[in-house]
Parts: C-alpha cells; sequence; structure tokens
C-alpha cells in the first residue's frame, strides 16, 4: 500500500466513520425522502396510486442487486474507485428521476438509482471491515447505527420540507444534490482501504474461488441468517405500524409521526446495546438473547391486539422489537464480516443483497395474504424471530462440534 493509500489515522477515521455512516443510510434515505411525494407523482405523471407506489419496488429492487455487483468489483479493484462512480451514477439517475415525463421513465431511472445506491450500502460496510476487526467491528457498526436509525425519521421530513417549496422533482433535485455532497466528501476523505494484496486477482476460476467463500463460511452464513430474520422483523414493524396504531387504535396523524419518531430511539439504543455487551458475553448469545426477547415482545403485541390491552402497553411492546431486531443487524453485519480480510466486499454484498430483497418481500406478502392487523404483526415477528433463534441455535452448535466457534466466538484461521 503506497502512503497515498494508507487509511487515516485516529483523527481523520472520525471523519471518516460520519461519512461512512451517512453512505450506509444514503442508500435507504432514497426511499425515506420520496414517501410524502408519491401521492403528486401518480397526479403529475396521470398513473396510479399502484404504479406510483411501485417506483419505490423498483427503488429497492436496484438496491438489492446492484450490491452483488459493486461489492465483487470492489473485492479486485479496491473501494475507492466504484463508490465514486456509484456516487456520479447515482446523482445523473436521481436527475433523471426529476426530468421524467411519465411514470415508466420514472420507474426506470428508479431501478438505476438503486443500483447506483447499493453502492454506498456495500462499499461502506466494506470499508469499516477493511479497517476494523474482532470487537472494534461491533462497536464500530453499533455506532453506525446512530446515523441508520436517524434517516427513516429525517427523511420523511426532508421531502415534506422540499414540497413545501417545490413539487416531486425537487425531491430528487434534493437525492441529486445529497450524492453530490458525498461524492465530494468521499473524494476528498475516502483514502484506498483495500490494500493489493488483500485483492481478488488471478485468473477467473481462483476469483471464483474467493467469491464463493463466503457461501462455505458456516459462521457467515450463521449471521446472514440472523440478519435476515431481524430486518424482516424490523421490516414487519414499519410496514404495519401505521394501520396498528392509526386504524385500529385511532392515533391521530400528529401523535403518530411523534410515535414514530420515537422508535428512532430504539434504533439507536438497539446500536449500542449489542457492543456493549459482547464485551462480557459471546457476540452469538447476544444475539440469541436478543431474538428471544423479540419473540416474547411479538407475542405481547398479539395479545394486546387481540384482547384490546391499553395502546401504551401495545406501544411498548413494538418498541421492545424495534429495540431487539436494531440490536441484531449491527451486531449481525459485523459478525457476518469477520471470518474474511480477503473477499469482504462479496461477503457484504450476499448479506446485504439478501437483507434488502428477501426482507422487503416477505412483510409484503404477508400484508396482502392476512391483512396489515396487530394480531398478524404480532403472530408474523413471533414465527420469523422464532425461527431465526431455531437456525441461529442450531447452526451455532454445529459450528461448535466442528471445532470452528469456540465460547460462542469464531475460530478464525490465518
Amino acid at each position: 500500500m503506497t502512503a497515498a493509500d494508507a487509511p487515516p489515522r485516529r483523527g481523520g477515521r472520525v471523519g471518516l466513520l460520519a461519512l461512512v455512516g451517512i453512505l450506509t443510510a444514503g442508500g435507504p434515505l432514497g426511499v425515506d425522502t420520496y414517501l410524502p411525494a408519491l401521492p403528486q407523482v401518480a397526479a403529475d405523471l396521470g398513473s396510479t396510486a399502484a404504479l406510483a407506489a411501485n417506483t419505490l419496488t423498483a427503488y429497492l429492487i436496484g438496491l438489492g442487486v446492484g450490491q452483488l455487483v459493486w461489492g465483487p468489483v470492489s473485492d479486485r479493484i479496491g473501494r475507492r474507485r466504484p463508490l465514486l462512480i456509484g456516487l456520479g451514477l447515482f446523482i445523473l439517475a436521481s436527475l433523471g428521476c426529476a426530468a421524467a415525463t411519465d411514470i415508466w421513465l420514472l420507474l426506470t431511472a428508479r431501478v438505476i438509482a438503486g443500483l447506483a445506491g447499493s453502492s454506498m450500502i456495500v462499499l461502506g460496510r466494506a470499508i469499516v471491515r477493511d479497517l476494523y476487526e474482532g470487537e472494534q467491528l461491533s462497536r464500530i457498526f453499533g455506532r453506525l447505527q446512530i446515523v441508520f436509525g436517524v434517516a427513516p425519521v429525517v427523511g420523511p421530513l426532508i421531502g415534506t420540507g422540499i414540497l413545501a417549496f417545490s413539487d416531486w422533482r425537487g425531491t430528487f433535485v434534493g437525492l441529486a444534490v445529497l450524492g453530490a455532497g458525498l461524492l465530494i466528501g468521499c473524494s476528498l476523505m475516502v483514502h484506498e482501504t483495500l490494500p493489493e494484496e488483500r485483492r481478488v486477482h488471478g485468473r477467473e476460476t481462483s476469483r471464483r474461488e474467493a467469491w464463493l467463500m463466503p457461501f462455505r463460511s458456516g459462521y457467515f452464513l450463521l449471521n446472514a441468517f440472523i440478519l435476515l430474520g431481524a430486518s424482516t422483523a424490523m421490516l414487519m414493524y414499519i410496514t404495519f405500524v401505521s394501520f396498528v396504531l392509526q386504524v385500529e387504535r385511532g392515533i391521530p396523524n400528529w401523535l403518530f409521526g411523534v410515535m414514530f419518531a420515537c422508535s428512532a430511539i430504539g434504533v439507536i439504543l438497539g446500536g449500542q446495546i449489542g457492543p456493549f455487551f459482547t464485551r462480557r458475553f459471546s457476540p452469538q448469545g447476544v444475539l440469541r438473547t436478543a431474538t428471544a426477547v423479540n419473540i416474547v415482545a411479538a407475542i405481547g403485541i398479539a395479545f394486546a391486539a387481540a384482547l384490546g390491552w391499553p395502546t401504551w402497553l401495545l406501544y411498548a411492546f413494538l418498541i421492545l422489537t424495534v429495540l431487539m431486531a436494531s440490536t441484531c443487524q449491527p451486531l449481525s453485519v459485523a459478525q457476518s464480516l469477520v471470518p474474511f480480510t480477503r473477499g469482504a466486499g462479496m461477503a457484504a454484498a450476499i448479506a446485504g443483497s439478501a437483507q434488502m430483497a428477501i426482507g422487503s418481500l416477505i412483510p409484503g406478502l404477508i400484508a396482502q395474504f392476512f391483512g396489515e392487523h396487530g394480531v398478524v404483526l404480532g403472530i408474523g415477528q413471533a414465527v420469523i424471530s422464532a425461527i431465526t433463534l431455531l437456525v441461529a441455535s442450531i447452526g451455532a452448535a454445529a459450528l461448535a462440534r466442528r471445532g470452528s466457534l469456540r465460547h460462542g466466538r469464531p475460530v478464525i484461521a490465518g
């Protein structure tokens, strides 16, 4: 590694991590900021509400699929160049969305924006893995959860603010401006974090072997599955909470806004719980305990909804599921990347793509077939968390028998 490519020292790393935190939240901000503009999109482009809503799905598809491109590419040529290219494409795609003259052009531009925006998520995670290991890696991902927790609250507020003096096209101009700011920041602050000796080079066969490593790592698969379970439980909450509180319980809009904003506190606190307890307990023990508590909280949601328990108690159970899912998400991301000094980009891509694609699909299917009711939310989260806990327990036991796990911590060779 040359001096120019050397990672920044401690002071520089603080600024870099702040920037990476915004990067990892930048992709999801493309959803949150855009939400208030959906009714205008349908009216202005002469589209149905369903097609307008599908622009969100198009973006999420891009976010999921794109990670499988950016991750392996960055393993081969480094993190910095793909990140700058991805941000540049995100700016152009956002401007393309703003200039769309019909719903089909907007759908196309949104897919491209998702593909480009996915570079922020996967490369942000890969950069952190390049710089940190072990317990420090878990602690850093927990701190990044602070930014990630604020984004769902700040995003709609930014979108609403833009709509106060512009139309829905202004929202995409705002996203382009965000991308431009990130591009400038990354150009100045992000040095290459993946040294030459840790890149995936060689013939096609050797590259394929390196990129297949995540599928052959039981520890990666175990934590990627826990990440998927926690993310699905969280997306169940996001999908159902408005109906449960506003329709079933009659909560007014302003109060729901306050209650939903409070969920960000749960996301932020959850991100700090995992690193705190891994100082005394194994990461796998913390993950299984948080998942078990999530089952209890989800059952509480189902009973509170079915039996008409007080709204404050229902809300307490809801926030507890947010807290536990947010404990699992950054910790499982960090643990899934632990085995990889080489190929971390591909590992981050596989975990992130599954998290985005499958985790987004399941809540929608449950809502479509069973309805957006509090009982369905509780049972759905309980079943998802129970399956996650079962697989996590069986997987950890199998890894321990194989000698890959000792005292709940991975045994990494080399």
